[in-house]
């Protein structure tokens, strides 16, 4: 573990038998435990769990550029930290400039925090970017999770068979 020192800049707060924390972030989620010394020795308190709740974030190191050829089916993957994870509610949409698209339900599928578009370009404005977004009971995600598609050739390939969009 860690120790925690008195540093009310960052909002710790550690006082005689308190440990206070403000403006607390889901980094500061996890174990926590008071220990006491004497000149008998250490005592150390059961773990206490801090559990942070928060609204969608994207998940880092996610596949951003998807080369896609045309008339073929790229699953893209949207994943999500949040929590709670159950219950997140997925939107999806495709922006190329020209216009942006609300990608229908039928489209993508969701399991917890991850949600997997099928996404099948047939002509050249069905390039551009996906973009996706997540919400629990804690609120909408600020930013969307973006992925760039683009022609085959171009970036890393996902190809798998699917359906189509549409439009």
């Amino acid at each position: 573990g860690k120790t925690l020192y008195n540093n009310a800049s960052v909002g710790t707060i550690v006082s005689n038998q308190s440990l206070v924390l403000q403006s607390v972030t889901r980094f500061r989620a996890g174990l926590y435990t008071c220990v006491g010394s004497n000149q008998e020795g250490d005592g150390e308190s059961n773990p206490v769990y801090l559990d942070v709740k928060f609204a969608p974030v994207c998940k880092a190191g996610q596949q951003k550029v998807h080369g896609v050829a045309r008339q073929e089916t790229a699953r893209i993957l949207c994943e999500l930290e949040a929590n709670p994870q159950d219950g997140i509610h997925f939107t999806w949409k495709f922006n190329n400039t020209a216009e942006v698209i609300d990608i229908p339900a039928s489209h993508f599928t969701t399991d917890r925090s991850r949600s997997t578009a099928a996404y099948t370009p047939m002509t050249e404005l069905d390039y551009g970017t996906l973009l996706c977004w997540g919400r629990n009971e804690l609120g909408m995600q600020k930013t969307p999770c973006v992925f760039h598609i683009i022609p085959a050739g171009f970036g890393g390939l996902a190809r798998e068979d699917g359906s189509s969009f549409g439009n």
